[in-house]
C-alpha cells in the first residue's frame, strides 16, 4: 500500500515536488532544441542566428511560465484545495507555494541557457566575461 502523507508539511512537500515537474514541462526540451540549432548555426559561422535561436527559446519558456505561474500565484488556494481542504494547509501552503513559484520561474530560463550552451558544443564560454560588457573581441557567441 502506498504511503499517503497526513501532515500539512508532508502534503505541501509532495505537492511542491509534483508542481516543480509540472511547471518545468518543456524547458529542457526547448533548451536542447535551441542548442542543436545554435550549434548548427555556429558551425556554419552564423553567430547571429545561433543567438536568435536561444533568444526565441527563452521567449517561449518565459511566456509559458508567466501564464502558468501567474495563475498558480494568483489562485494558490484553488490549486491546493485539490489535494486537501484543511484551512491550516491552505493558509501555510499559499505562502509556501508563492515563494516556490518565484524560484520555479527563474528555473525556466536557466535550464534553457544551460542546455543551449551544453548542446551547442560551445562549452568554453562559461569561463568568459561577455564581450558585450567588456568590448573584448574574444566574446562568447551568445554575447556578440
Amino acid at each position: 500500500m502506498p504511503y499517503i502523507p497526513r501532515s500539512s508539511a508532508s502534503i505541501l512537500f509532495a505537492v511542491s515536488t509534483l508542481l516543480q515537474a509540472f511547471v518545468n514541462i518543456g524547458t529542457q526540451g526547448l533548451g536542447n532544441a535551441s542548442g542543436i540549432v545554435a550549434g548548427q548555426n555556429l558551425w556554419a559561422g552564423l553567430v547571429k542566428r545561433a543567438r536568435e535561436a536561444v533568444l526565441w527559446a527563452l521567449g517561449y519558456v518565459t511566456a509559458a511560465k508567466l501564464v502558468v505561474i501567474g495563475l498558480l500565484f494568483t489562485f494558490p488556494e484553488i490549486f491546493l484545495s485539490i489535494f486537501n481542504d484543511d484551512p491550516e494547509l491552505l493558509r501555510v501552503g499559499s505562502t509556501w507555494l508563492r515563494i516556490m513559484l518565484l524560484g520555479y520561474f527563474a528555473m525556466g530560463p536557466a535550464q534553457v541557457l544551460i542546455q543551449s550552451f551544453q548542446i551547442s558544443g560551445d562549452t568554453v564560454m562559461g569561463g568568459k566575461i561577455p564581450g558585450s560588457v567588456t568590448g573584448v573581441e574574444d566574446a562568447p557567441w551568445w554575447a556578440r
